[in-house]
């Protein structure tokens, strides 16, 4: 990991960025899981600091995956969900919540 191009996007500050970045990382995310999918493994470690962001090239990582499960079939991935389970949309509030 001490190899790969970026920071992860703790060390980044993900949810301080602008919005049009966040889009731009999470589009390139959700290409890159899918891509990741087709391997037929899918990552058990979700979190923002297993994501890794280089600014000027663009490129996203996903590291760790020292544990696995089989992957489902990327073609009907709800992206919204998968990118809620990493960290980089935010869950809507429970329903039993009253505001």
């Amino acid at each position: 990991m001490t190899l790969m191009p970026g920071l992860d996007l703790m060390d980044t500050k993900f949810w301080s960025l602008e919005d049009e970045t966040k889009e731009i990382i999470r589009h390139a995310f959700v290409a890159l899981l899918k891509d990741i999918w087709r391997l037929d493994i899918a990552p058990y470690d979700c979190a923002l600091r297993n994501i890794l962001w280089e600014p000027q090239s663009k490129h996203c990582s996903i590291v760790d995956f020292e544990h696995y499960h089989q992957a489902k079939d990327p073609i009907n991935m709800h992206e919204t969900e998968e990118m809620q389970r990493w960290g980089i949309v935010q869950r809507p509030p429970p329903s039993h919540c009253k505001y």
